[in-house]
C-alpha cells in the first residue's frame, strides 16, 4: 500500500523545478537584493514551485535515475543561472553608467540619491534610469 503516493521521479522533476526558480529568486537584481528578507524569498520560492510544477511539460520519469546525472543537471542550472545573473547584472550596472554619464553632462552630479538596494549614493538620473529599467525587466 502506497500511503503518501511517494514517486522519486516526480519528487526529483520537483526539487529540479525548485532548485531553478530558487536561482532566480535569490541571484537576479530585483529579488536578489538585500531589501526582501531570505525567509519570504523561500516561502515565495515554494509557493511559486507549487504552482508551476504540475504545470510542466516534461514527467518525472525522463529525468535520469544516478545520483551523478542528476548532480550534473543540478550544476548545469547553477551555472546557467549564475551567467544569466551575471549578464542581467552587466546590463543593469551599464544602465546605471548610462545615467551617470548623462547626469554628468546635464550638471546632476551634485543631486545624489541613495540606493538601498546597494547601499551606495548615485546620481538622480542614473537612479531614474536604473528603475525604468528594473520595471521593463520585471514587465
Amino acid at each position: 500500500m502506497n500511503l503518501f503516493h511517494y514517486d522519486p521521479a516526480q519528487f526529483t522533476s520537483f526539487l529540479l523545478t525548485l532548485f531553478r526558480i530558487s536561482i532566480v529568486l535569490f541571484l537576479l537584481p530585483f529579488f536578489g537584493g538585500q531589501n526582501i528578507p531570505k525567509m519570504f524569498k523561500a516561502a515565495m520560492m515554494l509557493v511559486i514551485t507549487l504552482c508551476v510544477w504540475p504545470r510542466l511539460s516534461f514527467p518525472g520519469t525522463l529525468l535520469p535515475g544516478n545520483i551523478w546525472d542528476i548532480a550534473i543537471m543540478f550544476a548545469g542550472e547553477m551555472i546557467l543561472g549564475l551567467v544569466m545573473s551575471m549578464m542581467v547584472n552587466f546590463l543593469f550596472v551599464a544602465v546605471q553608467t548610462g545615467g551617470q554619464i548623462i547626469g554628468f553632462h546635464m550638471g546632476l552630479t551634485m543631486v545624489n540619491v541613495m540606493d538601498p538596494i546597494t547601499g551606495t549614493s548615485e546620481a538622480a538620473s542614473a537612479h531614474f534610469l536604473y528603475m525604468v529599467t528594473m520595471l521593463v525587466f520585471l514587465s
